[in-house]
């Protein structure tokens, strides 16, 4: 879609006349891939000073963890900036002891790898959660019996549960 104010004739609420000529100066909503043109042009110029600026519409990507140590997202195509439609895979990939959870931001739910269309500036964070562990263990005396209620010192804590996640 392309935007040129109107040189000569009525102008619309939005353009006001200068001594350099016609000024935009309303706000544009964008949904869609744009291309704004710009051309200078004055009274008297002739076509070689005439002045044509293009400026293309682009969209950020921001990926995060949480947390930080968690882990990392591989973004392909990895680039600085994209373009209204341009499609894009994620993969969140969980450091050790922790598993990928979910997506959040502008992105929800668990897929992994995911798709998406680019069709604004995104954020979007990859969740991971520790790894639980489930350990089972029982306590025996010396005759071989398993003792109940026994306490265990386990990394310094001590425990009396016959069953711990950590």
């Amino acid at each position: 879609q392309s935007f040129y104010p109107k040189i000569g004739g009525l102008l619309s609420k939005s353009m006001s006349l200068n001594n350099n000529g016609a000024v935009y100066s309303e706000l544009i909503e964008i949904h869609e891939d744009t291309v704004l043109k710009a051309i200078a042009l004055k009274e008297g110029m002739t076509a070689s000073e005439v002045s044509v600026g293009e400026y293309i519409i682009t969209y950020s990507l921001d990926i995060s963890s949480n947390p930080v140590d968690g882990g990392s997202v591989t973004i392909t195509p990895k680039q600085e900036n994209y373009s209204y439609g341009d499609e894009v895979t994620l993969e969140a990939v969980a450091g050790e002891g922790y598993n990928f959870d979910y997506w959040e931001g502008n992105l929800s739910g668990a897929e992994n790898p995911v798709s998406l269309t680019i069709n604004e500036s995104k954020e979007i964070t990859a969740v991971f959660a520790p790894i639980e562990y489930s350990v089972t263990f029982k306590v025996k005396g010396e005759d071989d019996t398993t003792l109940s209620g026994a306490t265990v010192n386990l990394n310094g804590q001590k425990k009396q549960q016959m069953r711990m996640v950590w």
